[in-house]
């Protein structure tokens, strides 16, 4: 499977990326297993190539250091075995947006543009009658980890 892995497109650029320094080497994304977290990496490497006005409403181009470090999050989420993002985007200030679903309701993650803070918005319930929600900003990736649980296995 990693000879396929190495001849995929995808990794054949984030490898280039890496001998270019703009990447970490020490998060081989190469040793990504799952393929939920390799869906994630592959969305993300797409968004990464986007230029400004993405969105044709002048949205800035998705920034290195928030790349970087969803690149790095989700590596540690394949690591640390929790549920990888089902969707990844872009936002319009440059930063990156991860979200996931499960039984206790949705967490929405939001990457700064100098990828040193995110912020989250959770959705506890399902039903819109018992619907509440919790916002937080500036916070670590480690403190994001604790909210991925809280969402998954409620």
């Amino acid at each position: 499977m990693a000879a396929a892995l190495r001849s995929n497109p995808f990794f054949v650029n984030l490898s280039q990326n890496v001998e270019k320094k703009i990447v970490t080497p020490h998060h081989n994304i190469l040793e990504a297993t799952r393929p939920d977290i390799l869906e994630a990496l592959k969305r993300l490497e797409a968004i990464s190539v986007l230029q400004k006005d993405w969105d044709s409403y002048g949205g800035e181009a998705p920034a290195g250091a928030a790349i970087f470090a969803a690149r790095k999050f989700i590596a540690d989420l394949d690591r640390i075995q929790k549920a990888a993002p089902f969707f990844v985007a872009p936002i319009p200030d440059g930063g990156i947006q991860m979200e996931w679903q499960g039984r206790a309701g949705a967490l929405e993650v939001e990457i700064a543009p100098t990828g040193d803070s995110f912020n989250f918005l959770r959705i506890i319930g399902k039903a819109t009658a018992n619907r509440q929600s919790e916002e937080k900003h500036g916070l670590s990736a480690y403190q994001i980890l604790e909210q991925i649980d809280s969402v998954a296995h409620e």
